[in-house]
């Protein structure tokens, strides 16, 4: 009997154990996968605004009434018009393809609360935006041959109109700006006024900031008339693979809290074969055999509640730890020093209510085995 209560109380013990272990390592998994989509938004943050607007039918944005009535939404910090135009870009020899993403002066002024691609910009002309002005990113620089020396450059830029004739425009270069590779790469900035000039075409897009805290999805009501993108929507492909990465993950680690879980359905079998002789004299004294299985069930419950709780804490210490000390380094040659986390509750409380929920269902099945052997009180 000694034997067996010591077994029983170890098997107990271990699939607490087991429980609290899969838990944290549930929460410190999914913690990681939000703190690298945080910093994977906050990257593309200043590739793409809050929201761009685009016509629906993806021909020209034409500014109306109803744009402008858009445009005084209460939750619209600032916005910006922007034009594109494909172009082959001539340096000398050298020739790139390029957007020209044509935009107002304000667009490449520092603002508040707002990631602009020329917060970072190299120029040696403080009025850098004349009508013929043009900021490179760092690669087109590069592609260009252009660097610090060579600013105030003549490039030309050239596109096809629809007559079939080639438009060419000669630029200046008088700064070069670096945001992110993929603006970087391919874009130059010029002056909205002068591209709509010279195609006579209507906008793009309008580029929009929100305030702190706007209503998203009552903005894109507002918006209904138009097609609105976020950055997820820009970069769909790579979101889709974090989330499906996130749900195999995910699936794993359930299987995983599932297999330590099990022991709980061990450990409640093995406390119904020591108290048998005590569950057939409360059944002899007339309690009901299902208010028996009950308080077995109950026992289960405990178990996952305090494992689950546990797993939770530990979880929370772990995910503090690295955002506080960097325990796990990337080493050089990243944008960030440590391995990014990020606590969810909603993710906490989710998991909390898995495993209570699998461990309360596995002592369930442990107790519906349970038979009472009167024979033992003779």
């Amino acid at each position: 009997m000694v034997i067996s209560r010591r077994l029983s109380g170890t098997v107990t013990r271990s699939a607490a154990a087991g429980i609290m272990v899969g838990t944290a390592a549930m929460m410190v998994v999914l913690s990681a996968f939000n703190g690298l989509e945080n910093l994977i938004r906050q990257n593309y943050n200043i590739v793409h605004p809050h929201v761009s607007i685009l016509p629906l039918d993806g021909t020209g944005l034409a500014w109306d009434e109803a744009l402008d009535a858009l445009l005084a939404h209460p939750d619209i910090a600032d916005f910006e018009p922007v034009l594109e135009q494909q172009a082959l870009l001539k340096h000398g020899e050298q020739e790139a393809l390029v957007t020209l993403v044509a935009v107002q002066r304000s667009f490449v002024t520092p603002h508040a609360g707002t990631d602009r691609w020329t917060d970072s910009l190299l120029t040696a002309n403080p009025d850098h935006w004349g009508s013929r002005s043009a900021l490179v990113g760092r690669g087109v620089a590069m592609k260009m041959g252009i660097n610090s020396h060579g600013l105030g450059s003549i490039v030309q830029a050239m596109w096809p109109e629809s007559n079939q004739d080639m438009s060419r425009q000669a630029l200046q270069v008088d700064g070069i700006f670096f945001a992110h590779p993929q603006v970087d790469e391919h874009v130059v900035l010029i002056p909205l006024a002068s591209l709509q000039q010279w195609t006579g075409h209507e906008l793009s897009q309008v580029k929009v900031w929100l305030k702190s805290g706007a209503d998203m999805e009552a903005f894109r009501l507002a918006a209904r008339d138009y097609l609105c993108k976020e950055p997820k929507d820009w970069e769909r492909t790579l979101f889709n693979v974090l989330k499906s990465e996130r749900l195999v993950t995910i699936t794993i680690l359930a299987f995983i809290v599932l297999l330590a879980s099990l022991g709980l359905y061990a450990a409640t079998s093995l406390m119904a074969l020591e108290r048998k002789r005590e569950t057939a004299t409360l059944v002899a004294m007339g309690m009901p055999l299902t208010q028996v299985k009950t308080a077995y069930t109950w026992g289960g419950l405990w178990m996952s509640i305090l494992g689950g709780g546990f797993g939770l804490l530990m979880g929370r210490a772990i995910i503090a730890g690295q955002s506080t000390f960097g325990w796990l380094s990337l080493g050089q040659g990243y944008i960030v020093d440590a391995y990014p986390v990020a606590w969810s509750w909603t993710f906490a409380w989710l998991t909390w209510g898995f495993v209570v929920m699998v461990g309360t269902l596995l002592a369930w099945m442990a107790a519906q085995r349970i038979r009472p052997q009167t024979e033992l009180l003779r």
